[in-house]
């Protein structure tokens, strides 16, 4: 019935997992759920970095560019996935489009890889040398980054063009087909990269904290150590699911290690969008102006206020104004504060 050679009787035979359609439908139920609810997250936080006074900085647009990827892969990784599982659909069984749709899937995992690299190079260089980093990412010069991002998943893509992905409705994961160096290779040098660079970004850091005091940019500390946990974030969720693949394959955890290891990186594509919006003061602002939970100013605080403004008023009109006058000051600061 087809040509691939992973298909057997109209089915995806590389997990061996039994035709369940109750199990297909609770992987589909899932896995579309968590698309539902983690795009729109990755949504909310896009539309804040792509604010004017947030998109200027350089690392708020590779966040964005970061963002948009967290939305493919989610779409790809888990929406999609969830519907093919729901409908049963694969190249297997006449269904030939989705081998290309798992196909494309590791093209945005080779984008996100160099996004994540080129963010954590922009976050040590900021705390490296201020002079180098206004070269590399000034103005729109951040924005040049992305030739970068396309050359390297390009030259990925382009080493090993004709491998193999496939997505088994039944097993709840997309497989390389066959096995795809290059893909490890991409992982590897990911978590090796990355790591390297954001332990130079905490030195850097901490010798600038050191040598600078209170000079240092607060809001660059903040937001370089909301990149690191999403890097810590990748690292693990990578870690996991490579280990979720050696799970002995005749325990409950091994034959649901497709799901497994799905979830790690749902994890990591939403749990990005998480982060943000609980450790970034500009998501959270946000988060809080939607649900309309802002915070008031105390009245201890407009009181506060209001003694300064009329401190300011003794001091400048204290020559000009009689006692008298300063009196119908202090009432209608009172009466401001009541």
């Amino acid at each position: 019935m087809s040509d691939f050679f992973f298909c057997d009787h109209g089915r995806v035979n590389i997990s061996s997992s039994p035709d369940d359609p109750g199990r297909r439908l609770g992987i589909g139920i899932y896995y579309v759920t968590v698309g539902v609810i983690g795009i729109p997250i990755c949504l909310f936080n896009l539309r804040v970095f792509c604010k004017k006074q947030y998109i200027q900085q350089s690392c708020y647009k590779f966040l964005a560019i970061s963002i948009c990827l967290d939305i493919a892969n989610l779409f790809n990784s888990a929406f999609m996935p969830g519907i093919l599982s729901l409908s049963n659909m694969t190249p297997c069984n006449g269904h030939v489009w989705t081998y290309y749709f798992a196909k494309q899937h590791i093209v945005f995992w080779f984008a996100y890889t160099a996004t994540s690299e080129v963010l954590a190079l922009n976050r040590m260089m900021i705390f490296a040398s201020k002079h180098m980093s206004q070269i590399l990412y000034d103005g729109n010069r951040s924005w040049l980054w992305i030739t970068a991002i396309i050359a390297y998943t390009a030259g990925m893509f382009s080493i090993d063009p004709a491998a193999q992905f496939v997505y088994d409705p039944d097993f709840g994961a997309i497989f390389d087909a066959t096995t795809n160096l290059v893909h490890v290779a991409n992982n590897f040098s990911k978590l090796g990269i990355v790591s390297v660079l954001y332990i130079l970004m905490l030195v850097f850091m901490f010798k600038q904290t050191r040598t600078a005091g209170k000079k240092v940019d607060k809001g660059q500390i903040k937001i370089s150590l909301v990149t690191l946990t999403i890097a810590a974030l990748a690292d693990f969720a990578s870690a996991a699911y490579v280990g979720a693949s050696y799970l002995p394959k005749d325990t409950t955890l091994g034959k649901n290690s497709g799901i497994i290891g799905e979830t790690c990186w749902f994890m990591l594509h939403s749990g990005t969008a998480f982060i943000c919006m609980f450790c970034n003061n500009a998501v959270l602002e946000e988060l809080k102006k939607l649900l309309g939970v802002q915070k008031k100013p105390k009245k201890s605080d407009a009181t506060i206020t209001a003694i300064t403004v009329l401190a300011a008023m003794k001091s400048t009109h204290s020559n000009s104004r009689n006692s008298q006058d300063s009196n119908q000051s202090i009432t209608r600061v009172n009466n401001f504060v009541k």
